[in-house]
């Protein structure tokens, strides 16, 4: 029957069946490559999220010290950023909820009117608010489901691994700083250390590890100069201040204990370890970024790849 048509007819059919299929390869390229790119565009958005989080982790962890050299932000800048956040993210996560739990956990805790005994107890409860949105900006925003190995590793660093071993630092200081004005049991003294030594040592092996394997999946061989010396001067200090706590802990004359001499030591730990947090998070979004760039980059040259290759191959051409 394709016999029997015109010649007219036989090269429109002819050029019909070229256009669609070049337009069906367009697309298909086109959608694979805009869900890769919308996949890493919402990562960013909880990147940008988490920095907010961080900014918590560090007011609080350094409000018992009394103005002690942590750098931090205020709490109105908090929340004002917290809000501002939340209102970026709002249409993509589903963090409204965690959010305002937050929020109020925050504001109480500045008002004082937080339940707890004491500002240390009050200042768990808010972290470990912040942990449960932090966890929730990182499902969804696709960040726990990232494939590249080191932007999945500085995730999992930023996420998981730095709040608890910030939360640890907390729990140690909290601990000891609740021992002051008296003289435990030396034995007390010793097992409280040997628990809280073993917990930072191993969350602090677990941020390590995270970042060597980070490292070997980095291709571009940026990451370890950026953010190598921050990490090691966070691990250099968090065991500066377990020895000095073992000093103050295991002194020969049973003394009370007196935290003020463990918040400097203490303070260079939690701010060496927010600023790890700072630079693993600028690298995160460059990954991410050029991720995305280079996405586009191939997406424009198959495009003009399937363009040239159609321009030479046209069927009018060939008549």
């Amino acid at each position: 029957m394709f016999k029997s048509l015109r010649t007219g007819t036989k090269l429109f059919v002819l050029c019909s069946a070229f256009a669609i299929s070049v337009g069906v390869s367009a697309y298909g390229l086109v959608s694979e490559k805009r869900i890769a790119i919308d996949f890493t565009r919402k990562e960013l958005v909880g990147t940008r999220y988490l920095a907010i989080i961080r900014d918590i982790y560090a007011a609080v962890l350094a409000h018992p010290l009394n103005n002690a050299p942590v750098a931090q932000p205020s709490a109105d800048d908090i929340l004002r950023g917290l809000a501002e956040a939340q209102d970026d993210a709002g249409a993509s996560l589903q963090t409204a909820e965690l959010h305002q739990v937050l929020s109020v956990a925050l504001r109480e805790y500045w008002s004082g009117t937080a339940k707890g005994e004491t500002i240390d107890a009050r200042g768990v409860d808010v972290l470990a608010e912040a942990r449960n949105l932090a966890s929730r900006i990182g499902d969804d925003s696709n960040l726990t489901l990232d494939t590249d190995l080191d932007s999945y590793y500085l995730q999992d660093t930023i996420i998981g691994k730095l709040p608890t071993l910030l939360g640890q630092l907390g729990d140690v200081q909290a601990t000891f700083r609740s021992l002051a004005g008296t003289v435990p049991n030396p034995g007390e003294r010793k097992v409280r250390l040997l628990v809280l030594d073993g917990l930072l040592r191993s969350g602090m092996d677990a941020v390590n590890g995270n970042l060597a394997a980070a490292y070997r999946g980095n291709a571009d061989g940026i990451l370890k100069p950026t953010v190598d010396a921050d990490f090691s001067a966070m691990t250099s200090s968090i065991e500066t201040y377990l020895e000095q706590l073992k000093q103050t802990a295991f002194g020969r004359e049973p003394s009370p204990f007196d935290p003020t001499t463990l918040d400097r030591a203490y303070a260079s730990a939690v701010d060496s370890t927010i600023k790890g947090w700072t630079s693993a998070q600028g690298e995160l979004k460059r990954l991410l970024q050029r991720r995305i760039d280079g996405l586009l980059g191939k997406l424009r040259s198959s495009l003009l790849l399937i363009g040239t290759l159609s321009a030479f191959i046209n069927p009018y051409r060939s008549k």
